[in-house]
């Protein structure tokens, strides 16, 4: 995406939070999406369900259903051939050629190969930089895969790995300048996080839907009325003599009644 690209449009955010929130697949959304993403500051996105992954850009336009192997996704078009993403499409090629294919479990992978990928502080010749209009300068700063800067640079690295029975395994790696060390050194730290992100799945569906019904709540309401710059509708009912339920069948068979007439 260049760099004087119109910055202006509904919120991005609300890309990856509608295809959530919905219940079409991955393909049929992108497809209603590409319809209106010039409206949209510049993006790529990645949409996924059990049966395809799905890309989609506005700057430039490009829509495109991936068929397996490997891709790169930065700032530019997909695969675009910018230094950085070839050397990282490499580096996980040669992972998946040495120790992906191996009969192990994911939890016993070696994940060292892509963290030092990630970490990667090579800059290019400048001759293999790409022109983004921002400059030659800025060019060699952002070049890395690993950026580091004064005001910008390299937060944080994940890793994602979903095996062929839909398991996920999170892995994040972030980095610590210890700039009063003679000399100073950066320290990289890699955690297995799956456990963290599926305890704070289960918490913000707890605290977003009713643990009976499934239905979601106030709360949730108030985040949507937030988030969706559209006009939508909340529906109230009130199950008439259903006291008499609970009083004659017992609070089980009422939790019952419940469930079914929240599935309508």
């Amino acid at each position: 995406c260049g760099p004087l690209a119109a910055q202006t449009g509904p919120s991005r955010g609300a890309l990856v939070a509608d295809f959530l929130r919905g219940r079409d697949p991955a393909a049929v959304h992108i497809e209603r999406l590409a319809t209106v993403a010039g409206a949209y500051a510049p993006f790529n996105l990645l949409l996924a369900d059990s049966d395809s992954l799905e890309f989609l850009g506005n700057r430039p336009a490009e829509r495109q259903h991936l068929a397996p192997g490997v891709h790169g996704m930065s700032n530019g078009a997909l695969d675009a051939p910018w230094p950085k993403t070839r050397r990282l499409m490499a580096a996980l090629s040669a992972w998946l050629k040495e120790d992906g294919v191996r009969s192990r479990s994911q939890g016993e992978r070696d994940l060292t190969p892509l963290w030092r990928a990630l970490a990667d502080e090579h800059r290019p010749a400048d001759s293999d930089l790409p022109d983004t209009g921002i400059g030659l300068e800025r060019e060699r700063w952002l070049s890395p895969a690993f950026i580091r800067g004064d005001d910008y640079g390299t937060r944080a690295s994940t890793v994602l790995l979903i095996g062929a029975d839909g398991h996920r395994r999170y892995w994040a790696y972030h980095n610590v300048l210890d700039e009063e060390a003679d000399p100073p050194y950066v320290l990289g730290h890699a955690q297995d996080v799956t456990a963290l992100r599926q305890q704070e799945r289960i918490l913000r569906e707890l605290s977003q839907r009713d643990p009976l019904t499934h239905c979601h709540n106030r709360r949730y309401l108030h985040r949507l009325d937030a988030l969706v710059d559209a006009n939508w509708a909340c529906l109230l009912f009130d199950l008439d003599h259903f006291k008499q339920i609970n009083d004659l069948q017992g609070h089980r068979r009422g939790d019952a009644v419940l469930v079914e007439f929240a599935t309508f």
